[in-house]
């Protein structure tokens, strides 16, 4: 501000002496006024004075004529300086007119001078807080740079994680490919070694019937003439597929007739049961039941079938009502790990905790 105030002052002082210049011309004029001014007093009182002597002695002779004419070329002298004095005051109030507008001027200059210099600091301080803005957005860009660098690096190392990963899943997953494909080959020679023994124990069963000898009962006679017929059975083992179709998107893992015959329930590793007819065109599906957080490992109906229970592998059964196709109740226990023991178990623990609620 000091600064301000100092540059101030130096307008101030370069205005006045500009204002001095102007009017220096003037300056002469004035005091060639007041000369004649003084000279006019001087000749008044010597004109005084003489007009006394006149009038004391009374006399006329030569020197009272030089005296005379000395007075002549006076007055003509004072007739001309009030002609002056005259044109001098009219141009002392031109010239105080124009100064007095000159002042006004000035003084119109110094007001708008001081509002430019209010400006100007106005101007200032919102620079000075624009530049502290300024400092304060870089600070903050350079630490966000410096954050991005940094989970740059990190990003880089965690898809570099990422790859390995994922290239170890690959790896893992044709493992497991290979393992399973061997397992299925084993299991496929351990049916078929068990078919086979089967096959054998059922020709031999079949040789020891044919050599044993059969006895035919006497059939004793039907009273009043009335003939009850001899019922055929025929055993079949079926080799070709009546139906075949996609059930779920993944594995299905258990499948369950309804009493009625004519309804079955099909459960799978994609977490649903879907509810199934079999009709004359074909298998539609009737429903599907949601609820469950892993994969359904078995599935029953009640006796009525109207209820569908299914135990699932996040340690859960849950019972569906088959017509609105909504979950009724879910029962968890974390000790039903046992895969193969898992529906017996929920479904005692599921019909004890229905009674307790009232259900059944």
């Amino acid at each position: 501000m000091s600064n301000w105030s100092g540059e101030i002052r130096q307008q101030v002082l370069q205005l006045l002496q500009e204002r001095n210049r102007k009017e220096k011309g003037f300056t002469e004029l004035f005091k060639h006024h007041e000369r004649l001014f003084e000279n006019w007093a001087a000749v008044r009182d010597e004109n005084i004075r003489l007009m006394q002597q006149q009038g004391g002695f009374n006399r006329v002779d030569k020197g009272g004529g030089e005296d005379k004419d000395k007075i002549l070329r006076l007055q003509e002298e004072l007739t001309e300086l009030h002609r002056n004095r005259g044109e001098n005051a009219s141009q002392v109030l031109s010239l105080s007119a124009k100064l007095t507008q000159k002042e006004a001027e000035l003084s119109a200059l110094q007001s708008q001078n001081a509002e430019l210099v209010a400006r100007i600091a106005d101007l200032e301080e919102k620079e000075a807080q624009l530049n502290n803005n300024l400092h304060e957005h870089q600070a903050t860009i350079a630490l966000l740079s410096d954050e991005h660098s940094v989970l740059q690096l990190d990003f880089t190392s965690l898809e570099e994680k990422f790859r390995k990963v994922q290239i170890e899943y690959q790896e893992l997953l044709q493992r497991y490919m290979q393992v399973k494909n061997q397992h299925a080959e084993v299991m496929n020679k351990e049916n078929e070694a068990f078919m086979e023994k089967k096959r054998a124990l059922v020709q031999k069963e079949l040789e020891d019937a044919a050599a044993e000898k059969v006895v035919t009962p006497i059939e004793e006679p039907v009273p009043f003439g009335i003939e009850i017929p001899q019922i055929p059975t025929v055993c079949v083992v079926p080799k070709i597929a009546a139906h075949r179709f996609e059930a779920h998107e993944n594995e299905v893992n258990a499948i369950r007739w309804s009493p009625n015959a004519r309804h079955f329930a099909t459960g799978g590793a994609d977490r649903k049961v879907k509810i199934w007819e079999y009709t004359h065109t074909g298998i539609e599906q009737r429903g599907m039941l949601t609820g469950s957080n892993g994969a359904v490992l078995s599935i029953d109906f009640d006796t009525a079938g109207t209820l569908v229970l299914a135990s699932s592998s996040d340690f859960a059964c849950r019972v569906w009502s088959v017509d609105d196709r909504r979950l009724r109740i879910s029962f968890t226990n974390r000790q039903f790990w046992a895969i193969f023991d898992i529906l017996a178990t929920c479904t005692n623990a599921l019909l004890n905790q229905m009674q307790k609620n009232g259900v059944l």
